[in-house]
């Protein structure tokens, strides 16, 4: 080969090069930013994640998302150099489409993390939108893709600019994510042991106290759905007092339960992980949670043993001390839905990318498979301790109907898709059958008649609008006191914050009759704070 021909020959080389460079370049940061919404959720972490969706990132979720990152970037090159090299011009020009849509990938990764800050772009977006501007959106988006197609080499090279751009990106959140891991330090939890039991705990008048999630009136009892049976609520109203103006104290889980069992308007707050604290807001003090009293602690001076089932608030290191049986979950998201092993990990945050918390192009979403197994876990829970009758004081903050919407109330199976809006129904159905069945058990055990049962909600359906274009800030308030066979009916205005001390008035015999209980709400149904007593 003469000098000429091999300096030829370098210098085709090198161009050659040069593209894959590129082209390896963009892929990497590409599949990079794909990732953002886990990226976000791991080296992002907030306080407050630890405390409803009980993760704290550890070096598995890092390690995992570097190879799914190196993995989908490969994938991308791949594709990309077969292109280049096998396919004729034409035939590339569709192909270059087609790796544009793969921009859908970052997209929807961005969408996600904004969703943090802005829950309108979460899952429910288009139910909220309207079929109108669906309909707009429509041929914007046909518009959008004729000046693709029209002007591809200039949308091409824009999009790989961009993402040549955004490669230091990439070397942050590794660089990050490899330091991260190397001084990890685990939270150091201290062991919460729970209450010893009482050997001779008081049961007689036995409480069970039930806050079915997100519970709505008006959709329940003054315009349900006709497709929608509900009998075990039903059989209950028409043999307890049943209050038809009852208000939570907040829209907002984290400060309605906190308030619910300590009858004072407080909030809980996360300042660290696995630490609590909570405010009033109408004096922006702050307290530890340790210090304010529960009517949890309140029933064990009594001399009841106390259990509480629950989930998305961490109760069982929130009040062990004060519980004689605990058991939560928490809330199924994306972020902790992914698998307990770094294989499982890398798999789980792989798929992703292809669902969201509500939907999948596997079916079911990786977070909607969480909640069906934690609310089997939490029924198996809620079943033994309402049987227990040693156990004088029971309080169930029941996953349903809040979403995710698993139920489908026509199969009778958890087979559902989780539709954010139209499930919530199939969730009121789930909520009627959690409660028959809880119910069938006390009745077994001889259980039912002796006790006090309070059923209620921490809040009303608040996306009920979306449904029907209505809303009703009512929640239900349902109680049937020992040996209650017949209906009443309570007209006046509740603040059901002030349910602790109702509880404990019944713990303590001085309301044993419907009577007793009517007058008790008469003087302080509308009380906006009810606080439980202290130590």
């Amino acid at each position: 080969m003469s000098l000429a021909a091999a300096i030829e020959a370098g210098e085709t080389n090198r161009r050659s090069r040069r593209p894959m460079a590129r082209d390896a370049i963009a892929c990497l940061s590409l599949a990079n930013v794909s990732f953002l919404r886990v990226w976000t959720e791991t080296l992002a972490f907030r306080k407050s994640d630890a405390l409803f969706a009980e993760m704290v990132p550890d070096p598995r979720d890092y390690i995992a998302t570097m190879i799914d990152v190196v993995v989908l970037a490969g994938v991308f090159f791949l594709i990309v150099s077969a292109c280049r090299r096998y396919l004729s011009f034409r035939a590339y020009r569709v192909a270059r489409i087609g790796f544009l849509g793969f921009l859908v990938f970052p997209l929807a990764a961005i969408r996600g993390a904004l969703a943090r800050l802005y829950p309108i772009l979460k899952s429910p977006l288009l139910q909220f939108v309207g079929l109108r501007t669906l309909v707009i959106a429509v041929p914007l988006c046909l518009v959008l893709l004729w000046f693709v197609w029209k002007y591809q080499p200039l949308v091409a090279k824009l999009s790989v600019a961009a993402a040549i751009a955004t490669f230091p990106f990439c070397v942050l959140t590794f660089g990050e994510a490899v330091w991260n891991s190397v001084t990890y330090s685990p939270p150091r939890l201290e062991d919460r042991p729970l209450a010893s039991r009482l050997p001779a705990g008081k049961a007689n008048p036995r409480i069970v106290w039930m806050i079915f999630d997100e519970w709505d009136y008006r959709l329940t009892f003054t315009e349900r759905a006709r497709d929608l049976s509900m009998p075990a609520v039903d059989r209950f109203r028409s043999e307890s007092i049943f209050a038809t103006r009852a208000h939570s104290p907040s829209m907002a889980t984290e400060s309605s339960l906190p308030a619910l069992l300590t009858g004072r308007a407080v909030r809980l707050l996360n300042p660290a992980p696995f630490q609590y604290s909570v405010e009033e807001p109408e004096e922006f003090r702050r307290t530890p949670w340790a210090t304010v009293p529960t009517v949890f602690a309140a029933a064990r001076r009594d001399g009841a043993n106390t259990a509480l089932i629950g989930w998305y608030l961490p109760y069982c290191s929130m009040l062990n001390s004060v519980l004689t049986d605990c058991g939560s979950w928490p809330l199924p998201v994306q972020a902790n839905s992914t698998g307990e092993t770094l294989g499982e990990t890398v798999i789980g945050q792989m798929r992703s990318l292809f669902e969201t918390d509500s939907f999948s192009i596997f079916g079911q979403s990786s977070a909607l498979r969480h909640a069906i197994r934690n609310y089997s876990a939490y029924m198996e829970q809620a079943r033994r301790v309402v049987q227990d009758e040693g156990i004088g004081f029971v309080f169930l903050h029941v996953p349903v109907p809040h979403a995710p919407h698993f139920y489908n109330r026509y199969s009778g199976r958890f087979d559902g898709r989780n539709n954010p809006i139209r499930g919530y129904l199939n969730s009121l159905a789930l909520m009627d059958r959690t409660f028959g069945e809880l119910r069938e058990l006390m009745e077994k055990r001889g259980l039912w008649s002796n006790s006090a049962v309070l059923i209620s909600a921490d809040h009303p359906f608040r996306a009920s609008a979306a449904l029907d274009g209505k809303f009703d800030p009512r929640v239900p308030f349902l109680l049937k006191l020992p040996g209650q066979t017949t209906a009443a009916t309570y007209g006046d205005r509740v603040n059901t914050i002030v349910s602790a001390r109702l509880v404990l008035e019944i713990l303590e015999g001085r309301i044993a009759t419907t009577g007793d209980a009517l007058a008790w709400l008469k003087q302080h149904g509308q009380d906006t704070e009810a606080a439980v007593p202290g130590s």
